[in-house]
């Protein structure tokens, strides 16, 4: 792993050569919101290294239910084009809009200043995305238009 990158990585639990290595429990986020009896969810954060997709399928009804504000970053290149596009699509038919894009490449700043976030329809973010225009890395605020919940001050 390169000393400069922030990759994390998920590695499958019958790999025993890495030293070091944490097993964690893992469960969707439905079963987690379930058993904690949520009775409100205003912001999802989702940084893992690809399998945000994972977590929005274990999650979907929870999602549904509470339309959390959700700051995504997505790696098109661990996640694959057809699932990244699918996995936008997902999110637009349950009514959320990309409220800010930033495009991100490894190894820089999260955001240099303002002229790094722009705001771009989810529509035109997936025209973009299968153009081939956007970076392998982005991140995402997304807000649920069905859910008058974003003010963001500037």
């Amino acid at each position: 792993m390169d000393a400069h990158s922030n990759l994390s990585r998920v590695v499958d639990r019958n790999v025993s050569s890495l030293k070091g290595l944490i097993m964690v429990p893992a469960r969707s986020l439905d079963s987690f919101a379930a058993e904690y009896r949520f009775d409100k969810l205003d912001f999802l954060r989702m940084d893992i290294e690809g399998h945000e997709v994972h977590v929005f399928r274990g999650g979907l009804r929870t999602i549904e239910r509470f339309k959390p504000i959700l700051l995504i970053e997505v790696h098109k290149s661990l996640i694959g084009l057809k699932d990244t596009v699918d996995f936008l699509q997902s999110l637009k038919s349950l009514g959320y809009n990309v409220k800010y894009y930033i495009p991100r490449e490894l190894d820089t700043p999260f955001i240099g200043s303002m002229k790094d976030v722009q705001e771009i329809d989810i529509t035109q973010l997936i025209e973009r995305l299968i153009e081939g225009l956007l970076p392998d890395c982005f991140h995402l605020l997304l807000a649920n238009t069905r859910k008058d919940c974003l003010h963001i001050k500037q």
